[in-house]
């Protein structure tokens, strides 16, 4: 296996490892705001914008470093 293709495998797995990592603290964070926010509705609209929020700044991430690599 050359050392890209090993590059290739090795950051997905890296990220979906970290992504599941991450899960238990997703939790710990929706019951603090459930606690805070007090209304479900309410929950689900601060870990909407949230997540949006998150999303745009790794999508204009991306696009930083993928404008540096032309």
């Amino acid at each position: 296996m050359t050392s890209k293709t090993a590059l290739l495998v090795l950051i997905p797995v890296c990220i979906a490892l970290l992504a599941g990592a991450a899960l238990p603290f997703q939790a710990i964070g929706n019951a603090a705001t459930d606690h805070g926010l007090g209304d479900p509705l309410w929950n689900g609209l601060a870990s909407l914008v949230l997540s949006g929020i998150i999303t745009v700044a790794g999508v204009l991430l991306i696009r930083a470093f993928a404008r540096r690599r032309r």
